[in-house]
């Protein structure tokens, strides 16, 4: 009988030794190798950490829509039909992560060349073709009005002083290797600016990227085929002009007015740029500025 209950015993006792083990290992309890069980305890609650962090806070608020998000918003569309189909796009791009300011950018687009087309054919402006000025005002929404024009004038001017340089001391090239020099002291310069703004001045220019820049220097290529094929005088004027057109543009595309319409009624807006395309290709009048060059013509008669 006494041998009997000393058997159960002992077996009680591997039993709840067994069971208490497991536990003893994972709480990390001094042991002998009590460093492994911390590294295995630190191990186990990195990755809860990790898994509670996977997990959406639903106490946590939303990130806020902008302004654009929330017109485009106002009225879900849930099919498109003949009148909305162009807004059931933009949602639905929105909706898979699409940012709503680059949708609304590229539908301003053709806006910006409807309003270039009208500056030349009816007012009168001259201007390097329909890209540059649309390109330019792209590029001074990016880096912001300021920063832009710098470097806008930094690109001309060092173009227009290389190029003299070169042509006073003779020295004859071929025109793509002449580009590729030109591109080199443009490149210069740039950096030269970068430094003297960081160095002497409050502008801030962290926060441009190159590809504003990238579209500047390139575009000294159409200003230097406009150097090449006219006088100093004439070239320096169609540049300004060229400025001039860029800068009514980027007004334009960044007043919110013009944005929140676009998210609005973009078929509207649309419609309304083809029409005014049509409207100004059709148009065989005297411009505004002609008006007054030959003011004094037309009031003789």
């Amino acid at each position: 009988m006494l041998r009997r209950g000393l058997i159960i015993v002992m077996v009680g006792v591997f039993i709840i030794a067994g069971l208490g083990l497991p536990a003893i290992a994972e709480e990390g309890v001094a042991t002998d190798s009590g460093v492994a069980s911390g590294s295995a305890r630190l191990a186990t609650m990195s990755a809860r950490v990790k898994t509670a962090q996977q997990k959406e806070d639903i106490t946590q608020p939303t990130k806020p829509k902008n302004r654009l998000e929330q017109r485009l918003f106002q009225k879900e569309i849930k099919s498109p039909s003949w009148n909305n189909f162009l807004r059931y796009v933009v949602q639905e791009s929105v909706r898979h992560g699409v940012p709503i300011n680059t949708l609304v950018l590229i539908l301003l687009l053709p806006l910006a060349g409807a309003i270039i087309t009208t500056l030349r054919h009816v007012v009168g402006l001259r201007g390097l073709g329909i890209f540059t000025p649309t390109v330019l005002s792209v590029a001074f929404i990016s880096t912001g009005i300021g920063v832009g024009l710098i470097i806008f004038f930094m690109v001309v001017f060092s173009l227009t002083v290389v190029r003299l340089i070169l042509r006073r001391m003779k020295f004859r090239m071929q025109y793509l290797p002449r580009m590729a020099l030109i591109m080199v002291f443009i490149s210069l310069s740039i950096v030269a600016l970068f430094f003297g703004l960081v160095r002497y001045t409050m502008v801030d220019i962290y926060s441009i990227s190159i590809f504003p820049i990238l579209i500047m220097m390139l575009l000294a290529e159409s200003f230097m085929e406009v150097q090449i094929g006219r006088s100093l005088r004439e070239a320096v004027y169609l540049t300004l002009q060229t400025l001039l057109i860029a800068l009514l543009v980027y007004f334009v595309l960044t007043m919110e007015s013009v944005q929140i319409l676009m998210v609005t009624y973009p078929e509207a807006v649309i419609l309304m740029v083809i029409l005014t395309d049509i409207f100004v290709g059709k148009y065989v009048g005297l411009r505004i500025l002609e008006y007054w060059r030959f003011r004094k013509l037309i009031t003789s008669r």
